[in-house]
């Protein structure tokens, strides 16, 4: 089902307009409902402050004092204890685990609402390539602030600066947070407009179709394309026999289990049916295989007649 994207910074009321949302589809549009909470996904380690989101400018620096330290420290006399947190892998680690959640979830049976800061566009993008490839619908709902600084409980300033500084803002005219719908904290998240407008995308509005960049490639048999190659191989052979015993004139071939006939111009030489059959199997490589051996020598046999030269 589809899958609605809460991004923001702290504290603005995502977590009241997602209870509202999933109130509203599960009471009103009987739908069942799914909420991936970032916050669930956090180490208790890393709540105070929610210094998760340091930046990797701030962890360098940390770093780079951290080790001067040690240097200053280290010798043969002494006993050194390093006590430290990568808070940039910590955050890494969150997002991974949770798209991990919405990849496990994410089907057509049931919304999904996630929950969370969602500031980094690339994150939003690969979100947006899962619900593609799931053929299912996503929207994003931006809440925001008019003030551009405000006080958040539980969250240390510098953590607050640096999101703020990063914040990778939603854009509609981008395809992986459109449609995108905005909430201001002062106008709150309980207009009706705004919840029956993001049932209509979700619901009334035909799913994107996927591409090769998000669909899966097809299986087959590993010995598949071996076998298209001995078989088109044959059909090869089996024509230039032909070609040679009618002395090289026009002529039409049987192949088994094949309706259609090959009509052999005089110009169907040996090279010109090899050349064929090595752009054949370039280009069923990239296309769904066929099933059966009769599909095979069947696409074949349309591939020479379109393609050979004329007299």
């Amino acid at each position: 089902m589809p899958l609605v994207v809460f991004t923001g910074l702290p504290s603005l009321g995502k977590a009241d307009a997602v209870d509202r949302l999933t109130k509203f589809f599960e009471e009103v549009v009987c739908v069942s409902v799914d909420v991936v909470r970032e916050s669930d996904f956090v180490l208790d380690k890393m709540r105070k402050g929610m210094r998760v989101y340091l930046d990797s400018k701030a962890e360098r620096e940390l770093r780079g004092k951290v080790k001067a330290e040690v240097l200053r420290l280290i010798s043969r006399d002494r006993l050194i204890i390093l006590d430290g947190l990568n808070y940039v892998k910590a955050e890494r680690e969150l997002r991974g685990k949770v798209k991990a959640e919405v990849l496990r979830l994410i089907s057509r049976d049931r919304l999904i609402i996630l929950d969370g800061l969602n500031y980094v566009k690339g994150f939003r993008y690969e979100l947006f390539c899962a619900s593609k490839a799931a053929r299912t619908n996503q929207c994003t709902i931006y809440l925001h602030n008019s003030e551009d600084d405000y006080d958040v409980p539980g969250y240390d300033e510098d953590v607050l600066r640096m999101l703020r500084q990063r914040y990778e803002v939603p854009d509609a005219k981008n395809r992986w947070d459109s449609p995108l719908f905005h909430i201001s904290q002062e106008e709150g998240a309980d207009n009706e407009l705004i919840l029956e407008d993001v049932r209509k995308c979700l619901y009334d509005q035909a799913p994107p179709t996927p591409n090769k960049s998000t669909e899966c490639s097809p299986l087959s048999d590993t010995d598949l394309l071996q076998k298209m190659d001995e078989l088109t191989r044959n059909i090869v052979s089996d024509a230039t026999a032909l070609m040679k015993v009618n002395g090289g004139s026009g002529v039409e071939m049987t192949v088994a289990d094949v309706e259609e006939k090959i009509r052999l111009p005089a110009a169907a030489t040996v090279p010109v049916l090899s050349r064929l059959r090595r752009q054949f199997l370039t280009f069923m490589k990239s296309q769904p295989h066929p099933d059966s051996e009769a599909k095979i020598k069947s696409l074949f046999v349309q591939y020479l007649n379109s393609n050979f030269p004329s007299d």
